[in-house]
């Protein structure tokens, strides 16, 4: 934008209010990023009138969290010839997504590049909740763990890894369980996938990701 005339000022920003986004779960388990930008429109009281995406991250869920962290921004007028005026902020918000594979070594060296199918059994369970209920029972305790992703381990009797499961977006309308069967040679590592979603346009739309495998073992 240009700048405004001498004395004159544009609305800005109050730093100290500024709301980090949360970055949704799914796209940091796959490594998914971009950049969001906004157009928030002020009123000349300081207030939100609307925010508009200017350019998309490609990303739904991304510019969704990007919205709803400016929402909570407190902004000041801008002033024209000693008057107070509203106008259009820019925002631009990033989503620099942090690479999982050099930190993660529970996942098992033999399958670090598998190729991933789809899994013909379905996940038995009819909900989310359900399902992370019983995962979480049967594992005793996640390996990883945040607000809104959850992962666990179920292991043989010898103690190999047979299944991994992955909770992101728990407690949203996006809340999906994944769940990863390990399977094939040690010359030909398979994973097997299924998924839940609490809608079942997210796992669709979804679909081709999960095939591609999470950032720590993503496929070849």
């Amino acid at each position: 934008m240009p700048p405004p005339p001498p004395g004159d000022r544009a609305p800005s920003l109050d730093l100290t209010s500024r709301v980090q986004p949360i970055y949704p779960g799914f796209d940091v388990i796959y490594a998914i990023g971009g950049t969001t930008v906004l157009d928030t429109v002020i009123s000349d009281t300081g207030d939100i009138v609307d925010i508009r995406i200017e350019r998309s991250s490609g990303h739904l869920e991304l510019d969704h969290s990007a919205i709803e962290a400016v929402r909570q921004w407190r902004f000041a007028p801008g002033n024209k010839q000693g008057h107070r005026v509203g106008g259009v902020v820019r925002i631009p918000i990033h989503f620099n997504p942090t690479s999982l594979k050099s930190g993660n070594m529970l996942w098992p060296a033999d399958y670090a590049h598998p190729h991933y199918i789809a899994d013909e059994t379905p996940i038995q369970f009819e909900t989310v909740d359900a399902t992370l209920d019983a995962v979480a029972s049967e594992a005793h305790s996640p390996i990883t763990g945040t607000p809104k992703i959850k992962q666990f381990q179920i292991r043989d009797a010898q103690g190999g890894i047979i299944q991994w499961w992955i909770f992101t977006d728990l407690d949203t309308p996006d809340a999906m369980a994944t769940r990863l069967v390990f399977r094939g040679t040690l010359d030909h590592p398979v994973v097997a996938v299924s998924s839940l979603c609490a809608r079942a346009e997210v796992c669709s739309a979804r679909k081709m990701l999960t095939l591609h495998g999470p950032d720590l073992a993503s496929s070849p």
